[in-house]
């Protein structure tokens, strides 16, 4: 869980845009059978954090710890951030929104135009995982859980193993078939 808000460096910023809520949706599966999805969605700090590159630290600085390696607050991935829940919450609304599934076995999304503007060049990547939150319980309704574990601009592309449609991911993972 995230804190609702953080102070650094005297400034404080909400975080309460990536508090963790479910989404539903409907996808025809592979058999043409209606389908009923229940996702618990949660975000990583990663997606307003990066890599410290300290200690020391300047004084007033918001500081995890705990997740490996010490991570900083970035005020410029947080104003990324604020679009995130818009884009996930996209991947419901339009479930045959494309995904590709990455060499680090996850789910990439990317965005090529930002408010801020990205840098010249440089694309916006969310990285996700979705896996079963609870076993079936019979009938078409599934529960899965949806995991970005980082979000943020960069200038080299991202390797990908195969694309499918976010609907078929959430199918092929809930009834357990190898993607």
């Amino acid at each position: 869980m995230h804190p609702a808000r953080v102070t650094h460096l005297n400034v404080e910023y909400s975080l309460r845009h990536l508090a963790q809520n479910v989404e539903v949706f409907e996808w025809r599966g592979s058999d043409r059978i209606a389908l009923s999805f229940s996702v618990r969605v949660r975000y990583s700090p990663h997606c307003y954090s990066e890599v410290a590159a300290g200690p020391p630290f300047p004084e007033g600085c918001y500081i995890i710890r705990g997740l490996g390696k010490a991570r900083l607050f970035s005020p410029e991935r947080h104003a990324y951030s604020l679009h995130l829940p818009a884009f996930i919450g996209e991947l419901f609304r339009k479930p045959a929104t494309s995904v590709s599934l990455t060499r680090e076995a996850n789910w990439s999304i990317y965005r090529m135009a930002m408010n801020p503007p990205l840098r010249p060049n440089h694309r916006y990547y969310l990285f996700f995982r979705v896996k079963v939150a609870e076993p079936r319980r019979g009938g078409n309704r599934y529960r899965l859980d949806l995991y970005v574990e980082s979000a943020y601009q960069r200038g080299q592309g991202v390797k990908v193993v195969r694309h499918f449609p976010f609907g078929t991911v959430a199918e092929r993972i809930a009834k357990g078939i190898r993607i």
